[in-house]
């Protein structure tokens, strides 16, 4: 089988908390499940899904309250460390403890070694594989976000405006980059050519979005003016709520031929935020997904 030259990364769309690691959190079955349904990028699998030859999907089997694949390891370089969310979790999304601080030092190399490497392993022998059989690689961050802000949204952004209008898409960008990277600038992985190429082909799904989904992609999130607390508004934004996209350490901030972009959905585009149940539209909506997916990899 030829190797692809795409990478589809779905890091969290698992709800999956093994026995002995839900040994470890704080909260009551009831407020796990809460947790689990505000935090979880839910259908993202089924969402973001194309065949073998087309894309190789390399998503992660646990839940981001085990360990967050999408944090960098490595304390100081993780500004989400700040607010107890960092690669292993001691706060949930509304600033409750979810781990004991000291209980999640104790445990954090064990769960970064089960978990958290090894699906860097993967992504990475999959990055390497795309750049030897063709030269360059484009990794595309597979998400999802809710219609109304979570707590921690504002404890990290210093722009309130950009986190309670939450547009229909949002296309993240390479902007964070550790402080490590050796000649990195903001971006370098998403080179303009990216960001146009991922702004049309995701106006064109909101375009073929069923009735009922997203509304008229003509009408951007830069065109609402209305206040109040989750202001859902139409259209597509770069690096609004939620900034950047994924790259593999080893190539980030040092090699060009990897491209990466993250698309997120707003959930309720597609399910319905309180029981999770797909909308009625959910099929139409994931081969929309598929056919922009197709163009930018195109």
């Amino acid at each position: 089988m030829t190797v692809p030259a795409a990478i589809l990364h779905v890091p969290h769309s698992s709800s999956e908390v093994p026995a002995d690691v839900r040994l470890q959190f704080l909260l009551d079955d009831k407020d796990l499940a809460d947790e689990l349904r505000l935090m979880t990028d839910w259908h993202t699998a089924e969402l973001f899904d194309l065949p073998a030859d087309e894309a190789v999907t390399v998503r992660f089997p646990v839940s981001r309250l085990v360990t967050d694949p999408e944090r960098f390891a490595d304390p100081e370089a993780e500004r989400m460390e700040a607010v107890g969310m960092g690669a292993v979790y001691t706060k949930t999304s509304h600033g409750a403890p979810l781990r004991d601080k000291a209980e999640a030092a104790r445990e954090r190399e064990a769960l970064l070694a089960r978990y958290y490497r090894p699906h860097h392993a993967v992504l990475e022998a999959a990055t390497a594989a795309a750049l030897d059989a063709h030269g360059r690689c484009l990794i595309v961050d597979c998400h999802s976000f809710p219609s109304r802000p979570l707590p921690y949204e504002f404890k990290v952004s210093a722009d309130r405006w950009s986190v309670i209008h939450r547009p229909a898409v949002c296309i993240g960008t390479d902007a964070t980059l550790p402080p490590h990277a050796p000649f990195s600038h903001a971006g370098m992985h998403t080179p303009q050519w990216l960001r146009e190429r991922a702004a049309e082909a995701c106006a064109e799904m909101l375009g073929r979005w069923p009735d009922g989904g997203a509304p008229d992609p003509a009408f951007t999130a830069d065109e609402a003016t209305q206040e109040g607390p989750g202001k859902a508004v139409a259209g597509i934004a770069f690096d609004r709520p939620f900034a950047g996209a994924l790259v593999p350490l080893p190539y980030l901030g040092s090699e060009r031929r990897v491209h990466a972009v993250m698309i997120e959905l707003r959930r309720d585009l597609y399910m319905d935020e309180g029981s999770g149940a797909r909308l009625a539209g959910f099929a139409g909506g994931a081969a929309a997904v598929k056919a922009a997916l197709r163009r930018l990899i195109a």
